[in-house]
């Protein structure tokens, strides 16, 4: 399935992409401007489905779900981080600290309730 483009609610398809505005009219049976202008063909509200027809949604595109093991390489990489602050001078702030752990135990919450799903 081609991935649908998102068409921002400030723009128009017909200004956007002419080619989709009409292979869109041509779906509602042509345009008749001409005879009683504006047409309500060419007036009427988009739906969702005429426009995921011509390859465009008004849905934003969602973020990507994170895999099992990108999260894993994740809760590592803030796992060396924090020995690493551990180890070094000067010592990382106490905040920081306190707010690096508070992400990782998150992290391996979210990853532990995912294997129970």
């Amino acid at each position: 399935m081609e991935k649908l483009k998102h068409l921002p609610d400030d723009e128009c398809l017909m200004d956007v992409d002419e080619q989709a505005w009409e292979i869109l009219l041509e779906k509602r049976g042509g345009c008749s401007c001409s005879m009683c202008a504006p047409c309500f063909n060419c007036s009427e509200p988009i739906s969702e489905e005429e426009l995921n027809d011509v390859g465009y949604t008004y849905e934003k595109e969602r973020l990507t779900v994170m895999t099992k093991r990108e999260s894993l390489e994740i809760l590592l990489l803030l796992s060396s981080i924090e020995a690493w602050s551990l180890n070094t001078t000067p010592l990382l702030p106490d905040y920081l600290h306190e707010e690096l752990s508070e992400k990782k135990e998150q992290l391996t919450n979210f990853i532990l309730s995912e294997e129970q799903k």
